[in-house]
Formats: C-alpha cells, structure tokens, sequence
C-alpha cells in the first residue's frame, strides 16, 4: 500500500509538469494566432480604406502592408 502511493505520487507529480509544459506551449501558440488575426485585420481594414483603382497598384500596397506589418 505504502508503494502504491508512492507510485501514485510521482504520476500526479509526472502529470503536473506535463500539464504545465503544454499550457505553456498553448499559451505561447494562442498567443502567435492572435498576432496573426490582428495583423491581418489590420492589413485587410488598410487595404478597404484605399481608394484604389489601378490592380498592379494594388497588389504593390498589399504586399507591402503584409510585409510590414
């Protein structure tokens, strides 16, 4: 019995750590796909606000939002 939970112990303690790396990796994770949406709202409410009519033009200011931004 005295075995068991000691057994059981270092299970929870294994599963903390494991739990705690991949909240960390999910931390990190949501927080680059929040960069990204925003970042891409961004680009894509700079683009609707230009009055653009020429298309080369327009795909020149495109790439260049994407890239700086």
């Amino acid at each position: 019995l005295f075995l068991a939970s000691k057994i059981d112990d270092l299970s929870s303690r294994y599963q903390l750590v494991e739990n705690a790396k991949s909240t960390k990796v999910l931390a990190v994770l949501s927080s680059v796909y929040t960069v990204l949406v925003l970042s891409t709202l961004g680009t894509v409410v700079a683009i609707s606000y230009l009055k653009i009519t020429d298309l080369a033009q327009f795909a020149i200011i495109k790439v260049l939002l994407i890239v700086f931004d």
